[in-house]
């Protein structure tokens, strides 16, 4: 079901985050590990390999966290978000995963409650990886950010 993706081979978006006003600092230990970056508002996008993120992980030190984006998409109505996060292959990251988190933040959106958000999400993903949803769905246990651009 992995539909060709290959963990190994893949390039992925990043993103470095940081305190507000340290952008710049941690775009330069980026360049320091021979990353490309670009500063924006609360951290640094970038793209890499796995590699790239464990380096980013182990030695960036203004950043809080490194997160992988796994994937971006348009959803318009609650039953396109349902059908795209569900035509996502989520077993490629979560075949082991035991319980995963969904937090949503919702703004300037046209689905504008969170929480019918998260359940949606852990809908999706419920299909795509056979699993029941109900119990997990009142207590949004999946992560969902959404992307600064």
């Amino acid at each position: 079901m992995s539909r060709g993706l290959s963990v190994k081979t893949s390039r992925y978006r990043l993103f470095a985050v940081s305190p507000p006003g340290l952008e710049e600092v941690v775009c330069k230990e980026l360049q320091a590990l021979g990353v490309q970056g670009r500063p924006v508002a609360g951290g640094v996008e970038f793209s890499g390999d796995l590699s790239t993120l464990y380096r980013a992980n182990l030695w960036l030190r203004a950043a809080s966290r490194v997160l992988l984006r796994v994937g971006i998409f348009k959803a318009l109505d609650f039953q396109t978000l349902v059908k795209k996060v569900q035509g996502y292959p989520w077993e490629i990251y979560l075949r082991h995963a035991e319980a995963v988190k969904v937090r949503v933040k919702v703004s300037s959106c046209r689905l504008y409650h969170s929480q019918a958000v998260a359940q949606r999400v852990i809908e999706g993903m419920g299909q795509r990886l056979g699993r029941s949803t109900r119990a997990s769905s009142s207590h949004s246990d999946i992560r969902v950010h959404p992307s600064p651009l």
